[in-house]
């Protein structure tokens, strides 16, 4: 960042303080640098996005924990889907947050992260995800095909 409204900015505090002195809805003149250009745009200032207050206000109502895989869920509806970024699939699970437990995975699930699958079936319910994961032995390792931050992919949990 290397201008904000025509004020040059050379640290975040500088930043943050032109911000502030603005108004949501207004729309701020950045002047960025991208590799060695200089970059003007135009950007509307908004609110913040509220959805995690929304997906900690269902998480209070509606979540489940799978202790097995470490967290408490809630199921991808209709009333859920919107809290996410264009959700890959119809079904699934929504990673509400990481449970105290005394297992220790490779990668781990983070909150906002959607369970499609696991092993290559589909969990398209937190019933059948519980299913899933409960069938198998304990120290099976699991692929889990999941939606982060709108990219599709997959964790392999496995114990260390």
């Amino acid at each position: 960042m290397v201008r904000v409204k025509g004020r040059s900015v050379t640290n975040l505090r500088q930043f943050s303080n032109n911000l502030f002195r603005s108004e949501i809805g207004e729309k701020l003149e950045l002047e960025v640098l991208r590799d060695s250009a200089r970059i003007k745009l135009e950007v509307a200032l908004q609110e913040p996005n509220r959805d995690g207050d929304a997906l900690l206000d269902q998480m209070k109502e509606r979540a489940v924990p799978v202790a097995r895989i470490g967290i408490l869920a809630v199921p991808l509806d209709s009333e859920t889907a919107p809290l996410i970024s264009e959700p890959r699939h119809e079904a699934g699970t929504i990673v509400a947050a990481r449970l105290q437990t005394s297992f220790i995975f490779q990668e781990e699930l983070e909150p906002g992260d959607v369970i499609f699958g696991i092993n290559g079936q589909p969990a398209g319910s937190i019933d059948a995800l519980k299913g899933l994961v409960n069938g198998l032995p304990e120290g099976s390792p699991l692929v889990v095909q999941v939606q982060r931050q709108g990219v599709l992919r997959h964790l392999v949990l496995s114990g260390d």
